[in-house]
């Protein structure tokens, strides 16, 4: 949502392919933040209480 949501404003405010890339870039950095705290927190792998 941050890529999409942030490209389209960048694209509308500036007219700039540039900004609309640097949205995009952005929103992959959020993405990939996210996924690391999450397997950092361990929501990759449960361990099973058998």
């Amino acid at each position: 949502m941050v890529a999409i949501g942030g490209g389209w404003l960048a694209l509308r405010l500036t007219g700039s392919l540039n900004w609309l890339f640097v949205a995009l870039a952005l929103g992959l950095i959020v993405y990939g933040v996210a996924l690391t705290a999450a397997i950092t927190a361990g929501a990759w792998l449960v361990e099973s209480e058998a």
